[in-house]
Parts: C-alpha cells; structure tokens; sequence
C-alpha cells in the first residue's frame, strides 16, 4: 500500500472535505490517505475536524526550518512514500517540496485559479513530480506559465452521488422560484453583492421569487444591508453555514442555484446542486464554468458581473416551467455521467501510481542549513490593488480568458 500524506488545514472548504471524501475510497485503490494539517497540532486540538479519521497532527516549532526538520523526520518515521500539497494555501507546506528526501514524492493539487496558486507553482516546479489542475482553465493557465506539460493532469472535482436521483415533479408545481446560493458570503471571489440585483431584476419582471443564501463570511453584513437597502428583507433568507450533510434537502427545494464568482477551481456546490436537479445559472469562466455547464442545455452561462442577463436568465427559467424541468434532468445527467467521486479518485490513484513509475527527474533537495522562507508567497504589487479594481480588472481579463 502506497502511504500518501495531504497537508491541508482541517476546515469546512472544499480542500478539506476532498480529503475526508476520498480517503475510504483511496483505499480501495491500495492508498493509504492521511491529512497532515501544516501548522502547529496544538492549536488545532480543539477544533472538532481535527479529529476526523486520518487527520494527523504534528506538535510543530514556531521557526519554519525546525518545523520543516520535523515535518520530513515524521514522514520519514511514518514511512510516508508521496506528499500532496496545496500551493499558496501555507508558507511551510509550499516551500516543502524543496528539501524533501529522495524517497518521498512530491504532488502538488491546485484547486484555484488564481496567481497566489500559480506564482509559487512556477517557482516550485523543479521539485515537483506532478500537479494536478482541478480544471482545464487552471492547466491552461499553468501551460501559458511555462510549467511543462508532462507534469500537468487535469482532474475535476467529484462529488458522492445518491442511487436514487432527486425528482423534480414537485418543484415544477411550487408557486414560487426558489433561488439558491451557497458559498462564502466573500465579494472579490464570490461576488455576492451581485445577488440583491439579480434577484430585485427577476422580481422586477414580474416573477414570484425568493432567495435562500448558505453560508457565511467577512461580507455577510454587507450582503444583508445591501439586501435591506432593495427592499428584498421579505425575499431573502440566510441560513449561515449548513454541515454538507444536510446540503440535499437546500438543492433538492430549490429551481436555480445562483453562481456569481469571479474565480473558481472546480466548484463542488454547483456539482451538488445539478446533481439534485437544481438548474445553474452562472459566470461563464472559460475552461471551468463551461466544463460542468452545457450552455442552455444543463444549466445558463451569463457574462461576468451582468446582474441583468442573471434576473433575464432567472426570469425565463421561472416562466417556462416545463423548459426547466428539462433542464433539471439534463443537469442530473451531465453530473452522474461525468463527475462521481469514484472516478475522480481513480483519476488521482492512476496519477500517484505513475509517478512511482516514473523515474525521479526532480531537482537536487535544498538544504535546510539555508532555508529560505519562499519569495513566492510575499504580497507582491497585485496585493496594493483596491477590490473594487481588481474585480473590475478580473472582469476585463475575462472577456479575453486571461487570469489575475
């Protein structure tokens, strides 16, 4: 059995639930999985993720190089044969790769795309065996960053589906068109101040409408005042962060889930949510959004940051019931048939296989006399950008597939 070691902090996002999503079925495929949170085990203790099944916490020193030291004498003593890291997340696990020994592999999985995952990618690559990119937007991007091909997989995100697919007979009679957005409650990426003109341009058309809005985050204060400044305080209603567990039943009552974003990686809420049959209407982002999204036939592509062709979109999905419930089925099709869990995680097991196949072409491991904290992850001049620019700028390079 091959022991492959994932450093990533246990919280409630979607790196961390890939690790407690795959881990049973990494050992199905002769893979040992384990979570090595990187940071101090002491501080993590009380918090009741850490104590999921696999998580392995290190009692770390303050000094990057000590904890590093201690990093590789743990994998070493635990016989940790490949480690998979998630660059930009952390300054310890992303300069890793550079002093790993011989005997422990390097994978490096990135699940966003933006420059804070790239910059550091770049610089790292020599002492990396293989990365993957959650979607082929991020693997175009890495590809226009010079990073080598023969080092690149592109893996999509995969989510547990149900034997017995949701129906949408029910929704198709309710009343009213019930809109949905999960995710953090964040405006740069997630562009939520966004959803109280979605939502007041479909009302304003004259649909019967009301929003459901899951999860929490730095802007959630914003978002409500936003909303009450509409008039929308009748309309909207937040239920703050919901356990996955109990995602279905949100998906399953709603018509539309709504997807603003600016950037992604492989989105597992809108997975979720088509594979329940709640129809997407969301940012078209090249080589991510419309990898999932089969536009107008699984679900709706909009402009990024267009509030009125997201209400338009709304409008005549809620007009048009019987156009929706083909929609929903088509939704649940294009997820079961090619986003499941299962596969992904073989996707990723074939992947750690070949590389122990592969010979060992990395560069010579640094030492760690001379650790150097890694330049890549200094806020660089894109961090003196004020939000609303950046988003505005994000917006622009969009319309020409480019990343910030």
């Amino acid at each position: 059995m091959i022991r492959v070691a994932y450093f990533c902090e246990p919280q409630v996002g979607g790196t961390f639930r890939f690790f407690t999503r795959t881990r049973a079925l990494f050992r199905e495929q002769d893979i040992d999985f384990v979570c090595m949170p990187p940071m101090d085990g002491r501080k993590l203790r009380p918090h009741p993720l850490a104590r999921e099944q696999g998580v392995q916490l290190l009692n770390l020193a303050s000094k990057p190089a000590e904890a590093t030291r201690q990093i590789i004498e743990e994998l070493e003593l635990q016989r940790i044969q490949a480690i998979m890291i998630l660059p930009g997340c952390d300054s310890l696990s992303t300069n890793l790769p550079c002093y790993l020994p011989p005997n422990i592999r390097c994978l490096a999985r990135l699940p966003l795309m933006t420059e804070g995952v790239y910059r550091p990618v770049r610089i790292l690559a020599p002492w990396i065996d293989r990365m993957v990119a959650v979607s082929p937007r991020i693997k175009d991007d890495l590809l226009d960053r010079e990073v080598p091909m023969e080092k690149i997989n592109m893996i999509p995100n995969g989510i547990a589906l149900s034997l017995l697919k949701s129906s949408s007979a029910l929704r198709m009679q309710d009343s009213v068109f019930r809109l949905l957005y999960v995710g953090r409650l964040e405006e740069m990426q997630k562009n939520v101040l966004l959803l109280p003109k979605i939502l007041c341009g479909a009302l304003n058309r004259g649909l019967m409408a009301d929003l459901v809005v899951v999860g929490d985050g730095p802007d959630r204060k914003r978002l409500e005042y936003a909303f009450h400044q509409a008039g929308l305080d009748d309309r909207v209603h937040f239920r703050g962060a919901i356990p996955p567990d109990d995602m279905p039943e949100y998906y399953q009552h709603a018509h539309c889930l709504i997807f603003p974003s600016r950037y992604e990686g492989s989105p597992n809420a809108m997975l979720e949510a088509m594979s329940e049959g709640c129809v997407p209407v969301a940012t078209h982002i090249r080589g991510l959004t419309d990898h999932i999204i089969e536009d107008g036939t699984s679900g709706v592509l909009v402009p990024m940051g267009a509030a009125e062709a997201f209400s338009k979109a709304v409008y005549n999905l809620g007009l048009d019931r019987q156009h929706w419930g083909k929609m929903s089925e088509l939704a649940q099709q294009r997820i079961y048939k090619n986003f499941s869990l299962k596969s992904t995680t073989s996707a990723y097991a074939d992947v750690i296989r070949e590389v122990f196949q592969s010979p060992d072409k990395r560069a010579e491991r640094l030492s760690l006399d001379r650790y150097t904290p890694p330049c890549s992850l200094h806020a660089g001049w894109r961090a003196l950008i004020p939000p609303a620019i950046k988003g505005a700028i994000r917006q622009w390079l969009e319309k020409h597939s480019r990343s910030i």
